[in-house]
């Protein structure tokens, strides 16, 4: 979800961006950035999913089997045992 929420924040921006510099300068233009920075900050330490050495297999949300039998295809095609990953 951050990738998204970040591509439509960078396609809105300008629209944002240039009547808040015509109205009040660099300052404003400054503070904006930082508070979205910030805003996304925050969703990424609430919202992330920790992902610090835990297997693939073990981030597929419980009961997606069609996800988690992507994930065995993917690696029977990557020429990955089962019991080695």
């Amino acid at each position: 979800y951050c990738n998204a929420v970040g591509r439509i924040a960078a396609a809105l921006m300008p629209f944002a961006v240039v009547p808040l510099f015509n109205m009040h300068g660099i300052f404003s233009v400054s503070m904006l950035l930082v508070g979205i920075l910030v805003v996304q900050a925050i969703f990424v330490a609430v919202l992330g999913v920790d992902t610090n050495r835990k297997p693939l297999e073990a981030l597929v949300p419980a009961g997606d089997g069609l996800l988690a039998g992507a994930l065995k295809t993917d690696m029977v095609e990557a020429g990955t045992r089962e019991d080695e990953a």
